[in-house]
């Protein structure tokens, strides 16, 4: 992913330039409008910045880098999760993308379980959280969303599942209806 700005290419009714911020990632590109405007001689294309010659030149530089930065810093937290795509990086930079985060999800059903008095429910639920939460954790993650439920994440929770010790049998793993409970609770929400 690659950012930079540039300057509109139409002044506005001022005379002004708005400048954007330029983002291209895997052949597709997009520019989010910033708040700055000015005139094209206040502009260097090169440096990407405001000359001096602008009075609010300084506060402009500002805004710019603290949008460079949030930019950075986002592209770097969608990278960590592998989930760098255009469409997940403009939703959080516009902060339109709303989590569905799944650990969380099933500790606020658990929370209703508990004030519908149901549990055996609360209990099956909290055993469940608690695999999944140790799978997870082990993708470096401490929750995760909903969208990034695929069947590669599925397999790779059935393979930790698969390779958990059964605590009732010695030298034995999870058996088959166990996996299928935890799977079960997974996807039944």
């Amino acid at each position: 992913m690659t950012f930079h700005f540039e300057s509109g290419s139409h002044p506005n009714k001022c005379g002004n330039y708005t400048i954007y911020l330029s983002i291209s990632h895997s052949g597709e590109r997009k520019r989010v409008k910033t708040s700055i405007n000015v005139p094209i001689k206040c502009w260097d294309a090169g440096t990407e910045r405001v000359r001096r010659s602008w009075p609010a030149y300084k506060q402009d530089n500002e805004e710019l880098q603290l949008l460079m930065d949030k930019a950075r810093g986002i592209e770097r937290e969608l990278k960590s999760q592998d989930r760098l795509t255009m469409l997940h990086f403009f939703n959080r930079f516009l902060g339109k993308e709303l989590p569905y985060m799944l650990l969380s999800y099933f500790h606020h059903i658990r929370e209703i379980l508990v004030l519908e008095k149901k549990w055996g429910t609360y209990k099956k639920y909290g055993d469940s959280i608690n695999k999944l939460t140790e799978y997870i954790q082990t993708l470096g993650v401490k929750d995760m969303d909903f969208r990034d439920i695929t069947p590669q994440f599925i397999s790779g929770y059935t393979a930790y599942l698969q390779s958990l010790p059964n605590q009732r049998t010695v030298d034995s793993t999870l058996s088959p209806n166990s996996i299928e409970k935890h799977l079960k609770i997974l996807t039944s929400d």
